[in-house]
């Protein structure tokens, strides 16, 4: 049986972060320093990664690219939109096979 696979919204960098921040509509939801949001997504993705049947994919987020997709959208630049824009570029890399499953 194929796992779940599931979309992790993942910072490369902490001027990346720090990007992502600028442009965030609900920037009070995340954590104010990269170190502190790297130690808690890092925690999150292993007890996800941990569960039986559950693939999942960090998906690194760009300031310029999440941006772009949420104007072409018409989504506010928020967590549902990081997290669409995630699973979104987690299909395009299955579709083209950068991905198995």
């Amino acid at each position: 049986m194929k796992p779940q696979v599931f979309a992790f919204a993942w910072y490369p960098s902490e001027a990346e972060y720090k990007k992502v921040l600028s442009i965030c509509e609900d920037k009070a939801n995340l954590p104010d320093t990269f170190a502190d949001w790297l130690q808690k997504a890092e925690m999150g993705f292993n007890q996800y990664s941990g569960l039986p049947g559950v693939k999942v994919v960090k998906i690194d987020v760009y300031a310029d690219d999440f941006l772009a997709w949420c104007k072409a959208n018409g989504r506010k630049v928020d967590g549902s939109s990081r997290a669409d824009f995630a699973n979104h570029k987690l299909t395009l890399k299955i579709k083209s096979g950068e991905i198995k499953l």
